[in-house]
């Protein structure tokens, strides 16, 4: 059940995204026995067998699935509440496995809002949750995420609570938040389990561990799932497990484990024919290929992987295959390859960068918005509380009076602060919006939207302005030399530097992994070239003791201005580009200044 059907499925694309992936939890959904409330009617045995049936089949069966669907259907008026909500389900799957995804999330959502039995809420709460976060839509899917975790501990089916906390583990991932995907995991895990359920459990568990640099820690237990979901049948599982630990491979310098791993499951994957797994297996070879100098080999991994997905989009593997391109076209001294290479890879990993921001903070408005819920609720317990005090005032008057004065203190004090919680939790969410956590300097839609701004004022006051774009020169050699402790104080002090030279009215961001970005209005490229070579000379002068290790530090400038660009922020950006990577190319720490050729 669940990835066998999957993977035989045509992949069609949904906002970037194979709708087999939206699909991918939602096929987790257990075989249960179909319950209805004590108090109501039970439908006739025949009928309890068809939805026992559909219920178990639904994956491995689809044919005979719908085929039951239309049958239940044509019999609806013989059900009671309970068992319409329990088709109403059914039907609500069959949406979504054709890949009507919006009908499948009406259907539930009418389960959702009803008074359907508790363990049927839960199922239709954590399939909604999914589909939303497959669709993109991570904002609408917390509040049904918390109804999953807050009935979990309600529900006494054990195989039905796994797969609900399977589908948040898998949810936290795809939003980015891979700590607390990680510690649903950890939760997960602590359970008894067996089959499927233990293989997804740590297919999820493997790669919250990845993303946060913990694989190592557990590779002897990661690599005991590989095994197990081998010996059970679950190839997709086996695969992306295998992809996981390949990817730490390469992370330790050890590119050649990587290739043998990846090489004994390469025909197991390919037979899914899920592209997703697909074209991130062929970009991970590719990487691989690369870091063992087999260039031909990397090239063709790497074509591969781009036909796989298609070209467009912002995956993990469109990143990274186009970053294996661009490196190899560098190396062989193809510049042209090499700039259109590092546009594609520039332009995906950005794309990638504003997705992964989107998401925290779509996290951190849902938390903020709970909060204000709960604030609200004890706001009102507090007022009906008051009301009802009020109404015994009749009895004993002065009493009760000091007390509602005293209550009333109470409600005010928990008013003020609450208000004032929400005040300071705002200022926090603007600054999540607005800056970059690491550097405190401005993330790039903020950098954006004041630079577009300061364009807009120059060109009514006709006044120059210049864009200066710098990019650490081999900064994933710091990386994995000294560690990304080590790198992220590199990334601090080059913000330091920028913000201590930068003037009141400009304006300095970070765009993207160890690229940062300054507007300089009222300046031309004469005067930003001074400002960059200012700031180049002090960032190669920086001490990095305190960072845990001594290493040098340098960046590649590129300086565009509007009286050779003209008052648009992508010509600026893109011009700003092509002069850093020029900077990059004439041997890097250094200063380009863009010239339009004649």
């Amino acid at each position: 059940m669940g990835f066998k059907v999957l993977v035989k499925r045509p992949s069609i694309v949904v906002g970037h995204r194979p709708i087999a992936m939206a699909l991918l939890c939602l096929l987790f959904v257990c075989t249960a026995t179909v319950q209805f409330g004590p108090a109501q009617a039970q439908p006739s045995t025949d009928l309890n067998q068809l939805l026992d049936e559909a219920d178990r089949i639904k994956s491995a069966n689809p044919e005979r699935f719908a085929e039951l669907v239309s049958q239940l259907e044509a019999r609806r008026g013989e059900f009671d509440s309970q068992g319409g909500l329990f088709l109403d389900y059914l039907a609500g799957y069959a949406h979504a496995f054709n890949g009507d995804l919006d009908s499948a999330i009406a259907k539930y959502q009418g389960v959702y809002d009803s008074d359907a039995a508790p363990h049927l809420r839960y199922r239709v709460a954590y399939s909604i949750a999914n589909l939303l976060a497959a669709q993109g839509r991570i904002e609408e899917g917390f509040p049904y995420l918390d109804s999953v975790l807050h009935w979990e501990p309600e529900i006494a089916d054990l195989d039905l609570k796994q797969r609900g906390l399977q589908v948040a583990v898998i949810f936290y991932n795809l939003a980015g938040l891979y700590d607390l995907g990680l510690g649903t995991a950890d939760r997960l895990l602590m359970q008894p389990m067996e089959g499927r359920n233990a293989c997804v459990a740590r297919m999820a568990w493997a790669e919250s561990l990845l993303h946060l640099n913990r694989l190592g820690e557990h590779r002897d237990q990661i690599l005991q799932g590989l095994d197990y979901c081998l010996e059970i049948g679950e190839i997709l599982a086996a695969s992306f497990i295998r992809i996981y630990v390949a990817k730490q491979d390469l992370a330790e310098s050890n590119p050649t484990a990587a290739l043998d791993r990846l090489n004994e499951g390469l025909s197991a994957v390919e037979s899914t024919n899920y592209a997703r797994a697909i074209g991130e297996y062929y970009a991970v070879i590719a990487r691989a290929l690369y870091d063992t100098s087999d260039l031909d080999g990397a090239i063709d991994f790497a074509n591969r992987a781009l036909e796989t997905i298609g070209p467009d989009g912002y995956s993990v593997p469109h990143v990274s295959a186009w970053e294996t391109l661009w490196k190899i076209a560098t190396s062989q001294g193809d510049p042209a390859k090499a700039l259109e290479y590092h546009l594609r890879y520039s332009a995906a990993d950005r794309a990638r960068l504003d997705d992964i921001t989107a998401k925290s903070l779509a996290y951190h408005t849902s938390r903020h918005q709970s909060l204000q819920r709960i604030s609200e609720i004890e706001i009102l317990n507090k007022q009906n509380e008051v009301l009802r005090l009020e109404r015994t005032l009749t009895q004993e008057e002065s009493v009760y009076a000091q007390r509602i004065t005293v209550l009333l203190g109470v409600l005010l004090l928990v008013a003020a602060g609450w208000a004032w919680r929400a005040v300071r939790d705002r200022k926090k969410l603007k600054y999540l919006a607005e800056y970059d956590d690491l550097t405190s300097v401005l993330n790039r839609r903020s950098f954006t939207e004041q630079t577009e701004h300061l364009l807009s004022q120059c060109e009514m006051q006709k006044q120059p302005l210049a864009l200066i774009l710098l990019d650490l020169d081999l900064f994933k050699q710091v990386n994995d030399t000294f560690g990304h402790l080590s790198g992220d104080c590199a990334l601090r002090k080059v913000a330091e530097v920028c913000r201590s030279l930068q003037r009141g009215m400009d304006v300095v961001g970070r765009i993207g992994g160890e690229e940062f970005a300054i507007t300089l209005p009222g300046c031309s490229a004469e005067d930003a070239e001074h400002f960059a070579e200012r700031c180049r000379r002090t960032i190669a002068a920086v001490d990095t003791t305190e960072c845990g290790h001594v290493f040098h530090v340098s960046a590649s400038f590129g300086v565009a201005d509007t009286r050779e660009c003209g008052y648009g922020i992508k010509t600026l950006l893109s011009a700003a580009d092509d002069a850093m990577y020029q900077s990059k190319k004439a041997g890097r720490d250094r200063v380009t200044v863009f010239h339009e050729a004649a």
